[in-house]
């Protein structure tokens, strides 16, 4: 019986993680029970492995001892794993199994935490490395991951339990980011997980990026049959196509057949930009899409589908207006559809031209009327529309060149004449505001007017000259603007300086006939106060009793000149003092009012009082 029960008890506490004291027993209880604690705790130990390492359990249903502590220590590793996946507290009397499937579920997921967070092999530490459970963690991660963001399954049932549970939870969240920056892209929203390295961002950049390359080849060609794609590529190859389908019904001629947003963000694109594009080839002037500077498509717009329809119906009509066709097989779809309409359009306003040259008795050269109208500062309203936008072009190169833009690239040569009309303006304004003697030699007519007109504008801000600014020319004329306005400060602090001076001499104002308006304002302004002055000081000087009306009082001072070092004595407010004398000193104006004493004059702090 000693054998037997030692048997049983050895089976109990070995599953169990036991080891009862036998000391007590006889030599062959002792023996019999080491023995069956052993081989059972062994057996538990190989049960728990194969629930973590996701085997079967081989023992299950057989009743030998071997074959309960195995299905007991697969139990117990189950139970332990379930309480961690549970976020629940290990028991403090749990066994060796329990502790094992506990600790093998907290060691995976800190494997698939660290794979979210980007952690790569190299930053793992020996003691992570060497812990299976940990590592089945970390490269499920990776796995689910990559699947996710591609949009696939891989079968884990092979691996540990610790590896699939991490590759579920991967796999699926790695996919819904993918999809997240799928719809951003379709939405026309940024990647805000751009340059981030965890695996949601990976994920979702991945996701981004693949719709981006799904929607470049819809617009290349929407018919063409996709294979082996993530399901963020086909979403965006979905959306690239619906766009492409909206430009072909508007290129078709058609009214929009569809109520859905990327259908009439590709029909308005291509709308909007092949009527831009038509304008700006009639009048000679390119836009430009350099750098990746979209400010000019209009809000709700496929940006892509703009250029490319803008392009395409600018080129198209050129190619088409000089018989040129060019091969667009290269070109994606907005492009191809544009160009084929502008190209009928430039062949229609082709033979439209050709056959008025015919009809013309005497051909009008519009390009040397509008420059020479332009130049004179003259528009002649003939009702000519090629003189109109060649007049137009001349202008807004003037006005680009004024305003110190920069110059549009692939302009037209009016507009480059224009341009250079102004900067030839700017640079002779800048030598007259100099005040160096020009030099003309070798210069251009437009800086030889600039520094003319400059010159008599800033004279005229002071006394109108005999040189008028009308019949002059548009330089002439912006020059002498620029110059009358910048004189205009100087003309204002001369008249100042000039009408306080003959108030001092006069009473009467002088005939002010010839001068600016801003010089004669400013003079009289300056006039009329000394006058007051004058009067003022003049009837109090030698009598004059005043009151100080400051709150905190004034100061007395030795000397004319005030400073803190000459103060004399403090005059409290509502004190009164009789002015025996008025001066000046540096245009300021004392009162001398004891030996040795003056005070303020400021009327905000005495007041006169008789």
């Amino acid at each position: 019986m000693d054998g037997y029960q030692a048997g049983q008890q050895g089976l109990n506490d070995g599953k169990a993680g036991k080891n009862t004291p036998v000391a007590d027993k006889s030599q062959a209880y002792q023996d019999a029970y080491q023995s069956a604690q052993a081989a059972a705790a062994q057996a538990a130990k190989a049960g728990a492995d194969k629930f973590n390492d996701a085997k079967s359990n081989d023992a299950a249903g057989k009743t030998d001892a071997q074959s309960v502590a195995q299905s007991q220590g697969y139990d117990d590793a189950k139970a332990g794993y379930d309480l961690a996946k549970g976020n629940q507290e290990l028991p403090k009397d749990a066994n060796e199994s329990e502790q094992a499937g506990f600790n093998a579920y907290k060691a995976g997921n800190e494997g698939l935490s660290a794979a979210n967070a980007g952690t790569t092999a190299d930053q793992l530490s020996p003691e992570q490395k060497d812990n299976s459970s940990f590592m089945d963690g970390y490269q499920a991660g990776q796995q689910g991951l990559n699947d996710g963001k591609a949009g696939k399954n891989t079968p884990v049932a092979d691996k540990s339990q610790a590896y699939q549970d991490a590759y579920q939870s991967a796999q699926a969240a790695a996919a819904q980011a993918a999809k997240a920056g799928a719809d951003k892209f379709n939405d026309a929203k940024s990647n805000d997980a751009a340059g981030k390295t965890d695996a949601q961002s990976v994920a979702q950049s991945q996701g981004y990026d693949d719709a981006k390359a799904g929607y470049n080849k819809a617009l290349q060609n929407p018919n063409q049959a996709l294979s082996n794609v993530s399901p963020a590529e086909s979403s965006g190859f979905n959306y690239g196509k619906t766009l492409v389908s909206g430009v072909n019904d508007f290129a078709a001629g058609k009214k929009p057949t569809s109520s859905d947003s990327a259908y009439m963000k590709g029909y308005n694109a291509a709308q909007d930009a092949s009527k831009l594009g038509y304008q700006d080839a009639t009048n000679n002037r390119k836009d430009t899409f350099a750098d990746g500077d979209t400010s000019k498509v209009p809000n709700g717009d496929d940006v892509k589908t703009y250029i490319g329809s803008y392009e395409g119906s600018y080129n198209g009509y050129k190619d088409g207006y000089s018989g040129k066709k060019v091969d667009n097989t290269t070109q994606n779809m907005p492009y191809i559809q544009a160009y084929k309409n502008g190209f009928k359009q430039g062949q229609s306003a082709a033979a439209a031209d050709a056959a008025a040259m015919a009809n013309s008795q005497k051909p009008v050269d519009s390009k040397a009327q509008a420059m020479k109208d332009f130049s004179s500062g003259k528009f002649n309203k003939s009702g000519n529309p090629e003189y109109d936008s060649m007049y137009k072009e001349l202008k807004t190169g003037f006005e680009v060149a004024i305003k110190n833009n920069t110059k549009t690239l692939n302009s037209s040569d009016l507009y480059n004449s224009g341009y250079q009309m102004a900067k030839d303006a700017l640079a002779a304004i800048k030598v007259a505001k100099s005040g160096q003697n020009a030099d003309f030699n070798g210069k251009s007519k437009d800086f030889i007017s600039g520094v003319n007109g400059y010159k008599a504008g800033l004279q005229s801000a002071i006394k109108s000259s005999n040189k008028s600014k009308e019949n002059t020319g548009m330089v002439y004329k912006f020059a002498y603007d620029e110059g009358y306005k910048n004189g205009v400060k100087r003309a204002i602090k001369i008249a100042n300086n000039d009408g306080h001076k003959a108030a001092k001499k006069s009473k009467k104002l002088p005939n002010l006939k010839g001068y600016s308006k801003e010089y004669v304002k400013a003079y009289t302004k300056a006039f009329k106060a000394q006058q007051l002055d004058n009067h003022y000081y003049t009837k109090i000087s030698g009598s004059g009793h005043f009151k100080v009306i400051s709150d905190s009082g004034i100061y007395a001072h030795s000397s004319s000149k005030f400073t803190n070092a000459n103060k004399t004595r403090k005059l409290p407010s509502n004190e009164t003092f009789v002015v025996k004398k008025v001066v000046k000193v540096n245009g300021v104006t004392r009162f001398y009012i004891n030996s040795n004493e003056y005070v303020t004059s400021n009327r905000n702090l005495v007041e006169f009082n008789k």
